[in-house]
């Protein structure tokens, strides 16, 4: 995760917050209490409860803009959506990874479609040694 204050966030608890978004912060608090941040999962049904614990790797990142990191900033719990530096890195692609001009949308597709990288060389170096 990029440090605290390097992207926008947003209260948790506000007017226009979807119920079942805040359903799953509220399970991610009473799984792991009221001090620790965590990512909750949109869209779609989830068998883990919507949130994850920030110690465990990313799930699956999908064409559509899925994870959302909550976290307290000394006064009120926020949330914002995990942006496509942290994605990148998450699926393993290096800093020096570019991506051809398109929108943070179209970003996130490319993620989506995409294989980690460490993945596709262990794939590559299997077929290539014949193992």
């Amino acid at each position: 995760m990029d440090s605290a204050g390097t992207w926008k966030t947003t209260p948790l608890f506000k007017e226009t917050r979807a119920g079942a978004t805040l359903e799953r912060a509220k399970r991610g608090f009473e799984a792991l209490g009221a001090q620790t941040s965590f990512l909750v999962v949109y869209y779609g049904s989830d068998g883990s409860g919507g949130w994850q614990p920030l110690s465990r790797p990313l799930r699956t990142i999908t064409t559509v803009d899925r994870f959302g990191l909550v976290e307290h900033d000394g006064e009120t719990w926020r949330l914002r959506m995990l942006q496509v530096p942290e994605l990148k890195r998450a699926m393993g692609f290096g800093d020096d990874f570019q991506f051809p001009k398109g929108t943070r949308r179209d970003k996130i597709r490319l993620l989506g479609n995409g294989v980690c990288p460490p993945v596709m060389e262990n794939v590559v170096r299997s077929l290539v040694s014949g193992a």
